[in-house]
């Protein structure tokens, strides 16, 4: 049994890898994946791993501890696990219903940040429906303690965060939900810089509509 999850959880990462690769979420190094096949078994990208050309040698086995525990490439030791796995360590510790992890540098969703404009008001169905709200976490540094602690804060309960100055991550309990919500939140981060841009006046979500689209999220 925890062959075959293997084996079907490895396909899901290099399909989303190179679907979010395709949309241009994710280039070159940028990003990693990852899921969680049991309590303190998970699979990650590898550090440097083109995600267009990503193949099951990128993809390691890790403990909880980032601990490489097995590889599908001949060298293992080779193979080092990307330094933004702490990041979804924390995810993993605060939501345990969380069983995939998608860190991505999605254009617009970046340029919000750097225009320190959250998605507010809110404008969008699919925004509010999907997510409630999409927060923007303070920067932290790739690599270091500082990532994880910086969303923290906003952990379990939004599955969307915007990384100040850095990308996005998302979470949930299938790829399909994980992935999807990385793609909905760079076209909704689209529709809000050129509606910000515009600098004409923006038309919010009734009360009425925001208050039953945010009980879906």
């Amino acid at each position: 049994m925890m062959a075959s999850r293997r084996k079907k959880t490895i396909k899901e990462i290099l399909y989303w890898s190179r679907r979010l690769h395709a949309s241009g979420i994710l280039q070159g190094y940028e990003g990693n994946l990852s899921a969680r096949l049991e309590e303190d078994r998970f699979l990650v990208t590898a550090s440097f791993t083109d995600k267009g050309g990503i193949a099951k040698e990128d993809i390691l086995e890790v403990n909880r501890a980032g601990e490489i525990l097995s590889s599908s490439g001949k060298n293992k030791s080779a193979r080092k696990i990307t330094s933004e796995f702490l990041l979804h360590q924390r995810i993993y510790q605060k939501d345990p219903q969380a069983r995939y992890v998608f860190h991505a540098h999605p254009p617009y969703g970046v340029i919000l940040t750097l225009m320190n404009r959250p998605m507010e008001p809110p404008l969008l169905v699919e925004t509010a429906a999907y997510f409630g709200k999409i927060p923007i976490a303070p920067f932290a540094m790739s690599g270091t303690s500082a990532l994880p602690d910086s969303v923290d804060g906003f952990l379990p309960r939004y599955k969307a965060i915007l990384l100040q100055n850095h990308g996005a991550v998302t979470y949930g309990e299938t790829a399909e939900e994980t992935g999807c919500k990385m793609e909905i939140l760079e076209k909704s981060a689209l529709i809000y810089y050129h509606a910000f841009v515009s600098g004409e006046t923006l038309s919010p979500l009734p009360a009425d509509a925001l208050h039953m689209l945010e009980g879906m999220s």
